[in-house]
């Protein structure tokens, strides 16, 4: 099992910022738009693109963690992925992102619409409310 420690609120040196260019180009085509992690995701990008260990993550609102979600998931859909096309070729595995709230159930299946969109990926959102 791999464990982050905590941060202490501090701003990273930008030599600790994983720029989106160095990333493997599936990762850099999926967060095209965006010059770099930030310092949560840096730190987060190795264990939750590179493993297939389970990973809990908490931080504050507006912090980052959708995007760690993505790399988890953008890891899982590369195995399904045309490797010269980057097009899904694997249309029958399926990925469960939970939300407690409807609202935010929305919010995260219109960010991930955005970036897997263009890679055949479709992303829907099931709920139970009425």
């Amino acid at each position: 099992m791999f464990r982050i420690e905590p941060m202490a609120k501090m701003k990273a040196d930008d030599d600790q910022l994983i720029l989106i260019k160095d990333l493997p180009e599936f990762p850099k085509r999926v967060f095209e738009g965006v010059e770099m992690l930030n310092v949560l995701q840096s730190k987060s990008f190795k264990i939750a693109y590179h493993t297939d260990e389970n990973v809990l993550l908490s931080a504050p609102t507006g912090a980052g963690k959708t995007n760690v979600a993505l790399m988890t998931i953008i890891r899982e859909v590369e195995k399904h992925i045309d490797k010269e096309t980057f097009m899904q070729n694997d249309p029958d595995y399926k990925i469960v992102y939970v939300s407690p709230m409807k609202a935010l159930a929305s919010e995260i299946v219109e960010k991930f619409t955005l970036r897997l969109k263009k890679f055949g990926v479709n992303v829907r959102e099931l709920t139970g409310d009425i």
